[in-house]
């Protein structure tokens, strides 16, 4: 990451997963919360093994200590993807409580992981066993609100306070889908930080990733702890933030239960218009 904030890792693998004594390595143990909605790591699980299926998510909580100075995850194969750092809640003394959030993506093995800038600290390291999706996996990720339109009329710049309100249906917001533009060519990626706001304005999450400039179109962040509470019924907030390398694509109308703003005003300043979203809900 180019950016100073290291946040820690949390890998999300939706599901149950089972553990595989080995020779030389310790196995993670499973923990009750792990058995529906994911797999939830911490740094005493380093060096251990943990058993996946595809398109299940891994969550590791590790403390963002001063001294620790853990940086970016490292994978070994493309069989896990990382998706994007989350901070949720508040800092506590001994730091952020960060997390890395990855997704099982084909049968195989690998490696996680999470470098640290301090000789005297261990990195963090885990080896994951990916098996086929079973025919009975239950989906993890339900649809509840969108404005994904077949085209959008333009973008606008992610340099300023870009926000999208949207009322939910669903009690656990679980993911947020943004569709980009390459706005301005030139930087190979560019870091998007995404923070959901309650209805009085005030944080619940941020996320960071960094997107490649050949991979605009739907980005998508992921939730920990199997996702946000929400209260169904009421008004919530996407605020997405950047570089000058992507754009987020809006069209005129749109979406019928919020709107798009700049810098805390209608974007359009004579015409109603909303910001290309997904938003969806644990199952």
């Amino acid at each position: 990451m180019k950016n100073s904030r290291w946040f820690l890792i949390a890998v999300v693998l939706a599901g149950a997963w089972q553990t595989h004594p080995t020779a030389d390595a310790q196995v993670a143990a499973t923990r009750s919360s792990d058995t529906q909605q994911g797999l939830s790591l911490t740094r005493a699980d380093s060096g251990k093994r943990a058993h996946a299926t595809v398109g299940q998510t891994i969550q590791v909580d590790l403390q963002t200590l001063q001294i620790a100075g853990y940086g970016a995850p490292q994978i070994s194969t493309s069989d896990i993807q990382f998706d994007n750092y989350i901070l949720p809640g508040l800092p506590n003394p001994g730091g952020p409580q960060s997390i890395y959030l990855f997704e099982a993506m084909a049968p195989g093995v690998a490696q996680i992981q999470i470098p640290t800038s301090n000789p005297a600290n261990a990195p963090f390291v885990i080896t994951i066993e990916i098996s086929p999706r079973p025919g009975r996996y239950a989906q993890v990720f339900r649809p509840d609100q969108a404005n994904a339109p077949d085209r959008a009329t333009a973008w606008t710049n992610l340099l300023n306070d870009a926000c999208q309100t949207f009322v939910p249906t669903l009690p656990k917001l679980t993911r947020v889908e943004v569709e980009l533009a390459l706005a301005n060519p030139g930087a190979e990626d560019g870091t998007l930080t995404l923070n959901v706001l309650d209805p009085e304005g005030k944080p619940l999450v941020i996320a960071e990733k960094t997107v490649r400039a050949a991979e605009p179109g739907w980005v998508s962040f992921v939730f920990a702890d199997g996702g946000l509470d929400v209260t169904p019924g009421r008004t919530y907030s996407i605020r997405l933030h950047g570089d000058a390398l992507f754009g987020w694509k809006y069209v005129i109308g749109g979406y019928q239960n919020g709107e798009a703003l700049f810098n805390r005003k209608p974007l359009l300043p004579n015409a109603r218009s909303t910001f290309l979203f997904r938003t969806y809900a644990g199952s």
